[in-house]
């Protein structure tokens, strides 16, 4: 899912499949695999 903004969920989340991972990442970069965040203001 991708946030693209802030509000309520349903106006500002989208389910995506096609973001593009990245092949290569230069030493100063790391590539971090979410498993599951919290998107509730008081959690």
């Amino acid at each position: 899912a991708q946030q693209n903004g802030y509000g309520e969920v349903r106006h500002v989340l989208t389910l995506r499949h096609d973001l593009l991972v990245p092949l290569e990442l230069s030493s100063k970069q790391i590539l971090v695999q979410v498993h599951a965040a919290s998107i509730n203001p008081i959690d």
